[in-house]
């Protein structure tokens, strides 16, 4: 991190899935005194960037949030289809509390690395092709490097951290997370999808 901040460079990095408040690194170093021009954290909104996604990390150490639920990326591996083995279980009620449809309750799928007893010894597969819909901060931070890319190229800027200190102050969008309002970064060509509420959910 030291070597990063010396050589000027901008890590935008992914604030974690945990639906916590607890710093995740190297997240958390944003809003350490002497990094916050080298770390962009970045959480994750819910598919209708009003509010935070249900499992995305959040607090002050969160300098802002992008879209990040069920977003369509490529699939990476060498076979076609290429084997895609789910880790965690989905379930019957959102574990983090939320009432809307979770990517955590939809769609149902078995895992290996879920709480004892509720999976299977043999995890659930799916064959993808191409492409496939992904949640999680690590796909709303994709989004950002983008965004600053994209600011760099069109100012001429050359340099990362000042793109970034420009892309959040000419910023206007905000979404709300845990009751807080937040900077979203929403890219000109993305497009909300409405959440509909849970049954019995506000």
């Amino acid at each position: 991190m030291e070597e990063l901040r010396d050589q000027r460079t901008l890590l935008v990095a992914a604030a974690g899935n945990n639906a916590s408040a607890t710093p995740f690194w190297p997240a958390a170093y944003a809003t350490l005194p002497g990094w916050e021009d080298s770390v962009l954290s970045i959480g994750a909104l819910r598919s209708d960037g009003e509010f935070g996604a249900c499992f995305s990390n959040h607090g002050g150490w969160v300098r802002a949030y992008a879209p990040g639920e069920r977003l369509t990326s490529a699939l990476t591996g060498f076979g076609t289809p290429v084997p895609y083995v789910y880790q965690h279980s989905t379930y019957d009620d959102c574990r983090f509390g939320f009432t809307y449809p979770c990517t955590c309750q939809y769609p149902p799928h078995n895992g290996v690395l879920s709480e004892p007893g509720e999976a299977p010894a043999k995890p659930d597969q799916v064959m993808f092709e191409g492409h496939a819909q992904w949640s999680g901060t690590s796909f709303a931070t994709p989004v950002v490097a983008g965004l600053v890319a994209s600011r760099m190229t069109a100012h001429k800027e050359t340099d990362p951290r000042a793109a970034g200190r420009q892309l959040l102050a000419a910023n206007t969008e905000y979404a709300e997370v845990r009751g807080a309002h937040v900077p979203a970064l929403l890219p000109p060509t993305w497009r909300p999808v409405p959440v509909a509420p849970s049954e019995g959910g506000s």
